[in-house]
């Protein structure tokens, strides 16, 4: 195994390159057959199916995605502010320069997904599934991932930056330069693969090697 000790760093992320942006409903896109340059802001009572649609420079804010059905969609160039998400799937999805500001992500699931250039800032991840996704980029900033599940998945150029990640559990992932050096892992659970390469502070150090019965003395 082989982990690494340093502070927090920042990483350079394509933010969504979103312009000109039309106030807009979710009963008028789907009138017009698309999600694209559009803001929305108003919550609906309607239940909708958006599945296979692509959003396109999008920016949804304040909208509670209950109702609203959006397995096997496209993101791309999207912005997410004080949404919930929370128990939506996102299966067999594409996700290209998107961020999730101050939302609710409880129980969100990514399964055989693709995510690039992603960040989440103060939001509430709690019970976050993520299996056989593949995730280029992400930079996770004050927020709250307590539980959460990584399974089977490859996170390249992770950092996470002030993360509660306490009782998540990563299996059989790729991790290497992933950095936790800024979060509180405090009885997180990782198998060998998925400890191989990653970032850690000193202090946690001696709870990642009693994972594995080793003790250490002075």
């Amino acid at each position: 195994m082989c982990y690494t000790f340093v502070r927090g760093i920042k990483m350079k992320i394509s933010e969504p390159k979103i312009k000109n942006c039309e106030l807009s409903s979710f009963s008028e896109c789907i009138k017009n057959e698309k999600f694209n340059k559009v803001k929305i802001r108003e919550n609906s009572s309607v239940v909708f199916d958006l599945t296979d649609y692509t959003f396109d420079e999008c920016v949804f804010e304040n909208i509670d995605f209950s109702n609203i059905e959006i397995s096997d969609i496209s993101l791309m160039d999207v912005r997410f502010t004080n949404c919930d998400l929370s128990n939506k799937r996102f299966n067999d999805t594409f996700l290209t320069r998107v961020i999730f500001e101050n939302c609710k992500l409880t129980g969100l699931t990514f399964i055989d997904s693709h995510l690039k250039d992603i960040k989440v800032i103060s939001s509430v991840g709690l019970y976050l599934n993520v299996a056989e996704t593949n995730i280029n980029n992400i930079e996770i900033e004050d927020s709250d991932l307590t539980e959460a599940t990584f399974n089977m998945s490859n996170l390249n150029n992770a950092v996470l930056n002030n993360v509660n990640l306490t009782k998540s559990v990563f299996l059989g992932c790729n991790l290497k330069d992933a950095n936790f050096s800024t979060s509180i892992i405090n009885g997180i659970s990782f198998d060998v693969k998925s400890l191989n390469g990653i970032i850690i502070n000193r202090m946690d150090a001696g709870n990642i090697v009693s994972m594995f019965n080793v003790k250490v003395r002075d």
